[in-house]
């Protein structure tokens, strides 16, 4: 048989899983700023709009700047989504 070995991430190397992981620690509405920031970013890099480290300065600076909402109902996330989306299209 073969074995997997494990080893914790790199987050020099990859700064948006870090930044996923810090997120999700925060909870609230931060992961709903860093995927809608993502997803937006990433449709433009392919479209060759934006470089690769535009995508992670633009989903950090999405999350520095959002004002957290820390128990949002439904209608927040989805006005956050909105909001996110909006701005950086």
């Amino acid at each position: 048989g073969q074995n997997l070995t494990f080893r914790a991430p790199d987050f020099e190397k990859f700064p948006c899983l870090k930044m996923a992981y810090e997120a999700g620690q925060l909870g609230g509405t931060a992961p709903v700023v860093l995927n809608a920031a993502n997803e937006v970013c990433v449709y433009k890099f392919l479209e060759g709009k934006i470089g690769i480290k535009d995508i992670i300065k633009t989903v950090e600076a999405e999350l520095e700047n959002h004002k957290l909402i820390k128990n949002p109902s439904l209608n927040e996330i989805f006005e956050v989504d909105r909001e996110i989306r909006g701005r950086l299209k």
